[in-house]
């Protein structure tokens, strides 16, 4: 049985791959949902884009440091498990391949669905139809990706250069505008709630967008979680993760400036307006409607960066065979040696959250996602930091070992690193109520529990 994975991606691909999954619909969709926060205070929402940057890039400068250790698939799980130990990073892994990931990729294809319905004027077909549709786009890729990987990553490289191109173009004549903004008023309920937030202190105005801002720029993460497959990765991944997340923070912090100097963070906050309106002011009507149709590429783009990672989570779980039905998980089969079993399990949980919208009622399934995922990230936050401890820890504990990568001033971007993952919980709490927040890191930290189990069970 073959359980060794080929190296088949190269620094084009795996740059694409960061990039890709990092610009997907968050920069394009929650813009309205940041000003709302913000009590459409721009500079508190300009101010979240430099300190989300900042939590960032620290935290995947050190990491770029063990991954450059490894050749290890598995990503956090894997890191975790090198610099702290093998139940923490059980736990990781857990988290990352039934919370963190299913969550994340059923909200990226509800969305995708959601705006293809809308180009085809479709949207009357409602929650069934947003359903089917998603499970058949996610069917789909997650098929092409365990079938032929190659070709998952042409889908990547292609998505990537095509999303860019909106992004970049709204950006520089939104910088050069000097016409009237767009200044509409949409919902009366959203600008009470503008208006109640607008009374809110500067720093909670900053801690309440952190969530969407962190949500923005994720994706970064997903390249280590296919190591093996990157050729010669001890070069690669830290030029793909800390050049490609630097880059496309700088764009994303332009875009929002850009965004602000055509439309006016009221019209924003209330809906008076979207980045499709932004659009169609700058370019027409035609080309802005066209808009619709590259948010739908950039988020199958960033579905498929997702999906590469999520079909190799369960098998990156089973990997040392303390999981049940580790022999079953972690074969790789067919002519270019896929985790089949691993993507089937995997596409099963993603359609099961795809599901959830529907036993709640709710037609607005980004919403209950986006507290899924805001959650899932500022654990994964947590979780990043105390990785980045473990990396400074080992350059004590394994002074002579090898580290094609090594992380400069790695104990001023620590510091960092845990002042902002502290900061962005806080800013969690104040997004969302306390009690889904607790339940929800309650079960994903059930990873801990359940690993004495499976290992006892193994004894």
């Amino acid at each position: 049985m073959n359980t060794d994975m080929k190296p088949r991606y190269g620094l084009v691909t795996s740059l694409c791959m960061v990039v890709g999954s990092v610009i997907g619909t968050g920069i394009f969709l929650r813009s309205g949902k940041m000003s709302l926060a913000a009590g459409g205070d721009t500079t508190a929402i300009i101010l979240a884009w430099i300190i989300g940057a900042i939590m960032i890039i620290p935290i995947a400068t050190i990491i770029s440091e063990v991954a450059s250790m490894t050749t290890e698939s598995g990503g956090p799980q894997v890191y975790a498990e090198k610099t702290i130990s093998k139940r923490f990073g059980f736990a990781v892994g857990w988290s990352q391949s039934f919370f963190y990931l299913p969550a994340m990729v059923s909200m990226i294809l509800w969305l995708v669905a959601e705006y293809t319905l809308k180009i085809a004027k479709l949207e009357h077909l409602g929650v069934p139809g947003t359903i089917y549709l998603a499970s058949f786009y996610g069917t789909a890729l997650f098929l092409i990706n365990m079938l032929s990987p190659k070709s998952g990553g042409t889908i990547q490289v292609v998505s990537t250069f095509i999303k860019v191109i909106p992004l970049v173009g709204v950006t520089i004549l939104g910088l050069l505008y000097f016409g009237d903004k767009i200044d509409v008023i949409g919902s009366p309920e959203l600008l009470n709630q503008l208006n109640m937030n607008a009374d809110s202190s500067f720093i909670t105005k900053v801690a309440s967008i952190l969530p969407p801002v962190i949500f923005s720029l994720d994706g970064w993460i997903i390249i280590c979680i296919v190591t093996k497959e990157i050729i010669n990765p001890n070069r690669n991944i830290p030029l793909s993760v800390v050049g490609g997340l630097s880059v496309v923070s700088i764009l994303y912090l332009l875009f929002t400036i850009a965004s602000f100097n055509v439309a006016s963070s009221v019209s924003l906050g209330t809906e008076g307006s979207s980045t499709i309106d932004i659009a169609k002011h700058l370019f027409g009507d035609f080309f802005g409607s066209l808009l619709n149709i590259f948010v739908v590429i950039s988020a199958i783009g960033v579905a498929n960066s997702k999906i590469i990672a999520i079909i190799r989570a369960p098998y990156s779980l089973t990997k040392n065979k303390t999981f049940i039905g580790s022999n079953f998980l972690s074969k790789l089969q067919g002519k270019n040696d896929m985790p089949i079993h691993s993507g089937i399990v995997a596409l099963l949980f993603v359609l099961a959250y795809l599901l959830i919208p529907f036993f709640l009622n709710k037609v607005n399934g980004g919403e209950i996602y986006g507290f899924f995922i805001d959650t899932a990230l500022l654990l994964f936050f947590a979780y990043y930091s105390l990785i980045c401890f473990g990396v400074f820890r080992m350059r004590k504990t394994q002074p002579n070992a090898y580290r094609p990568f090594k992380a400069p001033f790695i104990m001023l971007l620590l510091i960092i690193s845990f002042m902002g993952c502290g900061f962005g919980i806080y800013g969690l709490i104040t997004a969302y109520a306390l009690l889904p927040v607790v339940i929800f890191l309650v079960c994903s930290l059930s990873g801990f529990v359940f690993y004495s189990f499976v290992t006892d069970s193994n004894k």
